[in-house]
């Protein structure tokens, strides 16, 4: 990832530098944009502004995909030929325009042109590339859907690229989502897209509006070759729709209007087209028309990356190895869309419940974390014989790294993602992964013995794995939780335990009693991490986060880093997504966003990080079987008011009856504007359930995402 980060700085860099030379450049040579007369006064006035602005855009990352190739990397060599490719014939059709005055070369012309250069082109990248991993079909049918793909979206990045970074913005989010987060990237094609994603960055500095240089077809034609060759060699063709959806459907505005025209004779389903002139049309500045849109692009894209998660992860490790993989699960194919579209061609998938032949001619079978491990299918597969393993005991048995496992009731996230930052102060690589959302079977190949690797780890994958061997096992602290899962709370501790049973090094927390207790179980050395000195200067509010910030300072430690060195990581640590997330402070309040508390002590543990400040507290979710007395003493002692929501309202109202403001709201967004109502200047509005996500929200994640966009957008207007 560093040089991943290196290799984007540099494309920027020279960029940034280049571009006011070459803008000059395009002004000398008289290379003006041409209008088309149907578009509005407001792109009228662009008239005259250089074009060709993509030439340098294109020239960078092809200059460094030779350098990778020359380096051994042919994995570059694909990428660089649909850059060549798209990019010459936008070249031409720039010239064409300035020319004659016309609309470029013909379309009748151009579209068996870009046919003929996308087949060299799909020719490398399937060559080259992976096996289409959901398309169980042979390379001689990718092929021809490789080379219609390649000019389709090199077309549709051309048709979007109406205004100023529109474009730009959304080739740069496509590319590197591919590249950085989906599985099969090559190290060349790596260099070819970040210096590419870097030059695009210092680009859009002189293309954002009001623009000083538009990239034209010399841009735009080399871009929709580039990312969909990227996405053919990698082996993911059939997540280009969803990774560039935004350029999709404003390829599909274009084609819904056209066929509705003709077929009405003359009849209109948009004001105008692309979609983006529709929202022009109807008084968006182009500023919001960029940001919107970037938005929506980027939401597609992580939409893709999530289909490369755990159960994905391991069917495609599985597949890679050239193993026969069945993939079973009780939910339809309706609700699994996302997942099956990413899994590798010849995966026999079995969905909507398991039947009688799940388990014949199966070998081992591997769990994902969400199936219990008592299960009635679980334990067929063992009455037969078959072992049964999961994603996380596959990747330690695999790992050749130095192995941190953390663990906990609340706080692993934050914990983990502290320790990596603590770790890469010093001279080792490091990897971080596990519950934190971030799968690591698709890396395990990566993996040397240099490297640290931080793992959060969930009961339930503690459970799951044989035998736990790790450097270093950290518990933070152990109150009651997933109880329907694992039946009492004495299993629920026995499973946390194992994080330090065959540990080197057993790093506890002596204030939580019942870790405490666990000492005598460490398999190592034990360190107390609450009796660290010296105290590292954690910036985020709460004594939990200065109990996150001792245990990863205790990590480095152990790992033999200088105390100046564990400090400083701290110190400029800023916190992670949905754990105490200061969302922003409008009108002197400031909005927090603890979606990541699902049950009462995560809860309580937001409550106490605001001493003094009049909170405002939205409570409340799914889930039962909590002890509230201690979490309702809390929301006494430290709340103004209290907004409650989801299908424990009522029960929270009842636990709050002494509370002197305690309002039941129909959905988050009355709640947030309950909230605002309520504020006053010096106070703090926290989201901080203390109850799971499910009853209105797909998880936390989405729960924590609407809060922020229902804020954000609020105290924007």
């Amino acid at each position: 990832m560093i040089l991943d980060l290196v290799t984007f700085v540099t494309g920027f860099v020279v960029a940034a530098v280049l571009y006011p030379l070459t803008i000059r450049t395009l002004r000398q040579i008289k290379a003006g944009q041409v209008i088309q007369e149907e578009l509005p006064d407001s792109h009228q006035r662009k008239a005259g502004t250089p074009t060709g602005g993509g030439v340098l855009f294109v020239s960078l990352p092809i200059l460094g995909g030779l350098l990778a190739a020359v380096a051994g990397h042919a994995g570059a060599l694909p990428s660089v030929a649909g850059l060549v490719a798209g990019g010459l014939l936008g070249f031409a059709d720039d010239r064409s325009k300035l020319r004659v005055g016309t609309r470029g070369i013909p379309a009748r012309l151009k579209l068996p042109i870009q046919l003929l250069l996308a087949v060299p082109v799909a020719w490398l990248a399937t060559v080259q590339g992976e096996p289409q991993h959901f398309l169980p079909v042979t390379p001689w049918v990718v092929f021809p859907l490789a080379v219609v793909a390649i000019v389709a979206t090199a077309n549709a990045v051309n048709i979007t690229d109406g205004m100023d970074g529109l474009a730009a913005g959304l080739s740069l989010i496509a590319i590197g989502a591919l590249v950085l987060f989906i599985p099969g990237a090559p190290a060349g094609e790596k260099a070819v897209g970040m210096v590419l994603c870097g030059a695009l960055a210092a680009f859009l500095v002189f293309n954002r509006y009001p623009a000083r240089v538009f990239m034209g077809d010399t841009g735009s034609l080399a871009i929709g070759f580039a990312l969909a060759t990227m996405a053919i060699q990698q082996g993911m063709l059939l997540l280009l729709p969803i990774v560039a959806l935004v350029f999709v459907l404003e390829t599909l505005s274009v084609i819904i209007q056209v066929a509705y025209f003709k077929v009405t004779g003359g009849r209109r389903v948009f004001t105008m087209t692309p979609i983006h002139y529709t929202f022009h049309h109807e008084g968006w500045s182009e500023n919001r028309i960029a940001l919107t849109f970037w938005g929506a692009g980027l939401v597609s894209a992580i939409a893709a990356i999530g289909a490369a998660r755990s159960g994905v992860a391991l069917a495609l490790h599985l597949s890679a190895e050239g193993q026969k993989v069945r993939v079973v699960d009780q939910k339809p194919a309706a609700e699994l869309v996302s997942t099956v579209r990413q899994m590798p061609s010849g995966v026999d998938l079995r969905l909507g419940g398991y039947d009688a032949g799940a388990l014949e001619g199966v070998d081992v079978v591997y769990a994902s974390p969400g199936v219990p491990w008592d299960s009635a299918f679980l334990n067929q597969a063992r009455a037969k014989g078959i072992p049964v393993s999961s994603e996380m005991d596959l990747f330690l048995k695999l790992c050749k790294g130095t192995v941190v496992g953390i663990t906990g009731t609340n706080g692993k996230t934050t914990t983990t993602a502290l320790t990596g930052a603590v770790l890469s102060a010093g001279q080792r690589p490091v990897m971080v992964g596990g519950n934190i959302g971030d799968t690591v079977l698709d890396r395990v190949d990566e993996i040397t013995p240099e490297h640290w690797v931080v793992l959060e780890l969930s009961s339930f994958q503690l459970e799951s794995v044989e035998r736990p061997e790790m450097h270093v096992g950290v518990i933070l602290n152990i109150t009651p939780d997933h109880l329907d899962r694992h039946g009492t709370f004495e299993r629920y501790v026995d499973l946390k335990a194992r994080a330090i049973v065959d540990a080197d090094y057993a790093v506890l927390n002596g204030r939580d009693p019942v870790v405490r207790d666990l000492a005598p179980r460490a398999g190592g050395e034990v360190v107390w991490f609450d009796r660290h000195q010296p105290m590292p200067a954690m910036p985020l509010p709460g004594r939990h986060n200065m109990e996150n910030a001792l245990a990863a300072a205790a990590v480095g430690r152990i790992a033999g880093l200088p105390d100046d060195a564990i400090n400083e990581a701290i110190r400029s640590f800023r916190g992670v997504e949905h754990r105490l997330e200061l969302v922003g402070e409008w009108a002197g309040v400031r909005w927090y966003n603890d979606s990541k508390a699902t049950n009462p002590d995560a809860g309580r543990v937001a409550l106490n990080a605001f001493p003094g400040a009049p909170l405002i507290l939205i409570a409340g979710g799914y889930g039962s079987g909590f002890e509230l007395g201690d979490w309702a003493k809390d929301v006494l002692a430290n709340t103004e008011a209290v907004i409650l929501i989801g299908t424990s309202a009522g029960q929270l109202a009842e636990e709050l009856r002494e509370h002197p403001t305690v309002i039941r709201a129909q959905s988050l967004e009355e709640a947030v504007s309950i909230a605002a109502g309520l504020s006053r200047q010096g106070g703090v509005v926290l989201l901080s359930p203390a109850y799971k996500s499910f009853d209105m929200f797909k998880d936390f994640e989405d729960r924590g995402n609407q809060f922020k966009d229902l804020v954000r957008k609020r105290f924007a207007a």
